[in-house]
């Protein structure tokens, strides 16, 4: 069972060197315990010693109002950790993964998030002091050797470290760079999600199965009962007779039963479909930062163009192509303006009679609306800005800069489609008065 949520913060507070105490009533009540009996206190013991501390004096033997400080387990004699507080955040998130690991890493994203944690404080570590941790993690992070998750093995991780090392060691790359790729740890997730729903829908079809072959049974069983009563009970023209009827009833019957399981068969292949298109909305919120997930501009693109699929906004094969070209870092703040793009075109384009004027949506979120471009970009510049759009080409005017006057200047261009009642975003890359064609 995880241990209460304050005795994990009581925990990380003492391993990175915050004093903390409480009264002994107190300590029993985060574990829901108004006596001392033997299990609970055993319980409470357990779980101090897997967060890595324990108590002065000991909360067992003290009375219910005296308070106890609580202390790294072989400190107890000290009044302070002997690490300095950089050491100790370490080590309590060592204690912390080693003692719950089960309890914190049941999922792949528990399992990304605690890797990327793990990785960004030692690329902190070799960036500032210019040292490599490598050597005490295989002594403070014992739980290395024995770590495996769905097949993801101690060794990957323990490779993940060290490409982390080396690429913080480097002033060119930023410590922050993201190590453990979310779309490997995101298709792995489908792909369990997928298993589970082939597992169902088998055991579904084996149960319907059964049920039919059941009631044929039966039908078969009723039908020669019904034979063997008429055999005694008319001569052999007249019993034939009423035999066929009687089978033809009954295979009336059987056809209409059998057609109610086709139905209840199609409406549980109905509904497996529905909980699978659940779980995969499920598995695509966005419980993480797509500037982390993807490491460039077009797959970034690529994700918003996934994720409009069925709304009045699409994204042409050209803003693909002009995002490819780019090479800014600013992926995180494009993707948000794109999303605020995509609010636009749906109250645009929606049910609501009030439609928005662009200049006004867009500056009440911090952007800059140009409805064209001056006459002198235009003339150096307007032959990019022109795109096929189902096949014909098409002058692209309505846009918005992000981040202008820097090198990571950003131009998003699109197209307002009032016939077909979409927005069409044509462009997403390098403002075009900076480029040199």
């Amino acid at each position: 069972m995880p241990a209460p949520e304050p005795i994990v913060k009581i925990a990380e507070d003492v391993l990175a060197g915050r004093p903390r105490r409480a009264k002994v009533r107190t300590l029993m009540g985060y574990f829901n315990l108004k006596r001392r009996r033997e299990a609970g206190l055993y319980a409470i013991r357990q779980e101090l010693t897997e967060l890595g501390i324990s108590t002065v004096p000991d909360f067992e033997t003290a009375d219910f109002d005296d308070q106890v400080r609580f202390v790294v387990i072989g400190q107890e004699g000290t009044s302070q950790p002997d690490e300095p507080a950089s050491a100790s955040a370490a080590y309590a998130l060592e204690v912390v993964a080693t003692g719950r690991f089960r309890a914190l890493l049941t999922t792949f994203d528990a399992y990304e998030r605690f890797v990327s944690r793990l990785v960004a404080e030692r690329l902190a570590k070799v960036h500032q002091h210019g040292q490599n941790p490598r050597r005490q993690d295989r002594d403070r992070f014992p739980f290395f050797a024995v770590i495996e998750v769905d097949g993801i093995e101690a060794d990957q991780v323990e490779g993940w470290l060290d490409e982390a090392s080396r690429l913080g060691a480097s002033e060119s790359v930023p410590v922050d760079l993201p190590v453990v790729t979310v779309p490997e740890v995101d298709s792995r997730l489908r792909e369990h999600i997928s298993d589970l729903h082939e597992a169902m829908r088998a055991e579904l079809s084996r149960q319907v199965s059964e049920l039919r072959d059941a009631m044929e049974r039966k039908v078969d069983e009723v039908r020669l009962e019904a034979i063997r009563q008429l055999a005694k009970e008319l001569n052999d023209e007249e019993a034939l007779k009423v035999i066929q009827e009687f089978d033809q009833e009954m295979r009336q019957k059987l056809e209409r039963k059998d057609n109610e399981l086709k139905d209840a068969f199609s409406e549980i292949s109905l509904l497996s479909a529905q909980v699978a298109d659940l779980e995969e909305q499920l598995a695509e919120q966005d419980n993480y930062d797509p500037g982390d997930a993807y490491p460039t501009m077009s797959a970034t693109v690529q994700l918003f163009a996934d994720i409009c699929k069925d709304d009045p906004l699409t994204v042409n094969d050209s803003a693909l192509k002009s995002a490819q070209k780019s090479a800014s870092q600013r992926r995180r703040e494009v993707f948000k303006f794109l999303l605020y793009l995509r609010e636009y075109a749906i109250a645009l384009y929606g049910a609501n009679p009030s439609k928005p004027r662009p200049d006004d949506w867009f500056s009440k979120r911090g952007y800059d609306y140009a409805q064209g471009d001056s006459e002198s970009t235009r003339n150096k510049h307007g032959r990019e800005r022109i795109v096929d759009v189902d096949g014909k080409m098409v002058q692209l005017e309505e846009h918005v800069t992000l981040f202008e006057n820097s090198p990571n200047c950003i131009s998003v261009y699109w197209l307002r489609d009032d016939a077909k009642k979409r927005i069409l975003v044509g462009y997403v890359g390098q403002h075009l008065t900076t480029v040199s064609w």
